[in-house]
């Protein structure tokens, strides 16, 4: 799930932080609707390649989303 997510985000123009690809690997559902998602609720908190993403932002916007529910899951 994390080489996921950091493609995801790459696509995306994200630098995303070891810890916070590893904390979101254990939170959100395992696909990659889910991924992109995430991904795409995060994009709208953050200037695109600004900084990397730290545990604390990818955890503020895993609890906007929902906290691992709506990620494309139908």
């Amino acid at each position: 799930m994390e080489v996921i997510l950091r493609r995801v985000c790459r696509e995306q123009f994200i630098r995303l932080s070891d810890d916070a690809a590893k904390y979101l690997a254990h939170r959100l559902p395992r696909t990659y609707a889910a991924a992109r998602a995430w991904a795409a609720a995060l994009d709208l908190d953050l200037v695109k390649g600004a900084r990397p993403v730290t545990l604390a932002a990818a955890r503020l916007t895993l609890k906007r989303a929902g906290a691992g529910g709506g990620y494309g899951d139908s």
